[in-house]
């Protein structure tokens, strides 16, 4: 149960944060340089402010403590690109994946000429041999 603050109970938040976000979504647009991006960081973040309302209810800038959060995880996301990046140029793009072979492709032919109810008891008598 949540306990009441200064901001009233479980309605608290959203009347701290406003229906249409657009504020925080432009201010982490100007962070990340991607319209989608924003948008689900303030989501992720809204939801974050959510699940510790029992918490931040008696805080005064629950907005602000929303946009910080948001900001981190703009940083954390550019650091996992960046990391990412560096991974790419130290041992190269992941090999091409190479045309399926005729052993797996035959037993997948095999499968969509029975009924979808019998398909996964037969697949797993396939794979998993007594």
């Amino acid at each position: 149960m949540v306990e009441r603050g200064a901001h009233g109970g479980r309605n608290g938040l959203r009347r701290v944060l406003p229906r249409d976000p657009s504020g925080l979504v432009a201010e982490l647009y100007a962070y990340t340089g991607g319209m989608a991006e924003a948008q689900d960081i303030v989501q992720e973040a809204s939801t974050r402010a959510w699940s510790r309302w029992g918490r931040l209810q008696s805080y005064d800038q629950l907005r602000a403590w929303v946009a910080r959060g948001g900001y981190r995880l703009a940083v954390s996301r550019w650091r996992r690109a960046r990391t990412g990046l560096t991974a790419m140029r130290c041992h190269g793009p992941p090999p091409a994946d190479a045309a399926p072979s005729e052993a797996s492709v035959a037993p997948v032919a095999a499968l969509r000429q029975i009924p979808a109810r019998s398909c996964s008891t037969t697949w797993a008598a396939i794979r998993w041999p007594r």
